[in-house]
């Protein structure tokens, strides 16, 4: 089974009452919330086949996940080790989400630490032509 990841950026990740029903009408539901992110999977009962993750317009969270999604789309290699290291932890700990989580870690802050360091060559700063 491929799992998608869908990130969803919104303008007030505190007003949950303009993105939450909607998701859920969807077919995912609420599972966690933090400072930076809100966290969305199917129900209980369905196939786990996607993921949501909702964070703010700017913010530091949106910034390094579609830094990284830029990274990997540039970089082959880079994305076959992220791929690979998320099915060897998928086979390792199917029934763990934490050990799974904690298994690719490694894995994806140095693809992160090498997408940030690739970042300044492609990406121009603000308010940069």
């Amino acid at each position: 089974m491929t799992l998608a990841g869908i990130q969803v950026t919104v303008a007030d990740l505190v007003d949950e009452s303009r993105y939450v029903p909607q998701l859920e009408r969807a077919g995912v539901q609420l599972r966690s919330r933090d400072d930076f992110h809100r966290y969305f999977r199917p129900f209980p009962g369905q196939p786990r086949d996607v993921h949501v993750h909702v964070c703010a317009l700017g913010s530091e969270w949106e910034r390094v996940h579609l830094l990284l999604r830029d990274y990997l789309r540039a970089h082959p290699d880079a994305r076959d080790t992220y791929a690979a290291a998320k099915r060897q932890a998928a086979a390792t700990w199917a029934d763990d989400g934490i050990a799974y989580t904690d298994a690719k870690t490694d894995v994806i802050l140095g693809l992160m630490h090498a997408a940030e360091r690739w970042s300044p060559r492609t990406v121009p700063a603000h308010g940069a032509t």
